[in-house]
């Protein structure tokens, strides 16, 4: 199956989340099309990993995987529609919108926008509810218990990615470096960071990693996307890689003794990036096998999660949690998308900071509304 379809699906059930638990005056006239629509996406989603496996080898599979596409980005686009045009009357004020900036909102009557919204969201509705019933007809359901689970999707992330625009961490950033750069007596110092999604945990995790103070303290520094797929062996073998080394086998012990040839006498830097894993046991099978491979003192694991539970885990004693950033933040983050280092029009301020309020300390979300305006 081809993953931008799941992630249609994923990306508008979230969006629809976001709409159905804010209390949006402009919904008013359609909650219940709304919920009807996140029960049809939620349905479809329970069915697509049958999909993925039957689509190479059935035809009637794939014609049904594109008409979920279609009616999929169909349902993305009326709900940016709705959460755009929520956020311009809240920002809107009277004859301040001059032609140098163009928002891309909508500008119907609220009745119109709401007739015109609610009539999408049935159609949507309906195709959905089309393509929900060619599933069961197809037996995708019944047929989800004959084969093994698929793994799922993973947005890998990497360390050397550049982040143009980092704002409101610098703090974040110092103590983090001070404190992995100190003297530390433990053999691994585990440390977790802790936020929700968009936070910024990737982003301050790949700053404290090539800052050129770690760059100088640790002899070898590694980035492993871990994800939910939590497996000692793999993430072993994926240090591995990150030190352009291969194993003289594929057997644990065979990458056990290549890594600690390559270790023993380093000191270390791992950033687990995206933890998930909720098993201690796991877990402690991870931690013995490093500290086997290099029992010197000084190493240094940063663990990013949005798990508080996870972060338990890995130390039970400390966790940082990343606060949201500030509303003056999020506009720096917005006027630096927006306006790229250049001059911000003057009848501009009022209405990007009020902007950067609907954002909530979200610097992804900052950055995505930065992205949405344009200089005409």
């Amino acid at each position: 199956m081809d993953p931008v379809i799941s992630a249609t699906i994923e990306v508008t059930l979230e969006k629809l989340l976001a709409i159905t638990t804010e209390e949006f005056n402009l919904v008013w006239g359609f909650k219940q099309d709304l919920a009807n629509l996140t029960d049809s996406l939620l349905s479809i989603k329970a069915v697509l990993k049958d999909a993925d496996r039957r689509q190479v080898n059935d035809d009637a599979v794939k014609l049904w995987l594109k008409k979920l596409e279609d009616v999929a980005y169909d349902a993305e686009y009326v709900l940016d529609e709705i959460k755009y045009e929520n956020l311009r009357r809240t920002v809107q004020i009277q004859n301040q919108m001059k032609p140098k900036v163009c928002l891309y909102f909508s500008f119907y009557s609220p009745m119109a926008f709401r007739w015109n919204m609610a009539h999408k969201i049935n159609n949507i509705n309906v195709n959905l509810k089309r393509i929900n019933d060619e599933a069961d007809r197809h037996g995708f359901l019944r047929r989800v218990a004959e084969f093994a689970p698929a793994l799922p999707q993973v947005k890998e992330t990497d360390a050397i990615t550049a982040d143009p625009v980092f704002v409101g961490r610098q703090n974040d950033e110092s103590k983090f470096v001070e404190q992995i750069t100190g003297e530390i007596d433990d053999v691994f110092s585990v440390l977790p960071i802790v936020g929700m999604g968009g936070i910024g945990k990737t982003t301050l995790a790949r700053r404290i990693f090539n800052h050129p103070h770690t760059e100088t303290h640790f002899d070898e520094r590694i980035w492993v996307c871990v994800s939910e797929n939590f497996d000692v062996l793999t993430i072993l073998k994926s240090i591995l890689v990150s030190l352009k080394e291969t194993s003289h086998g594929d057997s644990r012990q065979a990458v056990m003794d290549t890594l600690r040839e390559k270790l023993k006498y380093k000191r270390c830097l791992l950033v687990l990036d995206d933890l998930w894993n909720e098993e201690r046991r796991e877990w402690d099978d991870l931690k013995n096998a490093l500290m086997g491979v290099n029992p010197n003192k000084g190493n240094v694991i940063i663990v990013t999660t949005r798990n508080e539970s996870v972060a338990s885990i890995v130390n039970p004693q400390y966790c940082y949690n990343l606060e949201k950033l500030s509303e003056d933040d999020c506009w720096s983050i917005i006027k630096a998308k927006a306006f790229e280092g250049g001059d911000v029009p003057e009848h501009f301020q009022t209405i990007g900071k009020a902007i950067a309020q609907q954002c909530r300390g979200s610097p992804l979300a900052s950055n995505m509304m930065g992205a949405e305006i344009k200089i005409a």
